[in-house]
């Protein structure tokens, strides 16, 4: 985001924060898949995924929102974690992400853009 916000006073980027968590969240219109979101909700609770992103997952402060987000997009921001090609002020995600397979980035992402409360 930072080529996009270059320029922006800090008001400005308030509001726009403010302005996109109020937004609706949708879940997938496709059906989830029974196996991946067991395995996914088994990974979410093995690398504590809810104590900084809580336990419905909505994000608080800076760890974003992961419930109900692209089911690619949030299997593409684990992939970058585990390459160490994404990062930021907090390197908890690389730790985390460190030695997590394909198939496990997939299973999360499939649970977390799947997500309801009666999963957790």
């Amino acid at each position: 985001m930072t080529p996009q916000a270059r320029g922006l006073s800090d008001a400005e980027i308030q509001a726009l924060a403010a302005y996109y968590a109020e937004q609706p969240v949708n879940a997938p219109d496709i059906e989830p898949e029974t196996g991946l979101m067991e395995r996914g909700r088994e990974l979410a609770r093995q690398h504590r995924s809810a104590s900084c992103h809580r336990s419905d997952f909505s994000g608080q402060e800076q760890m974003p929102r992961l419930a109900h987000q692209r089911e690619d997009y949030l299997a593409q921001a684990m992939l970058a974690y585990r390459e160490r090609n994404r990062g930021g002020p907090d390197t908890t995600m690389l730790d985390v992400m460190r030695g997590i397979d394909d198939d496990e980035i997939a299973a999360l992402a499939h649970y977390l853009a799947h997500f309801s409360s009666n999963d957790g």
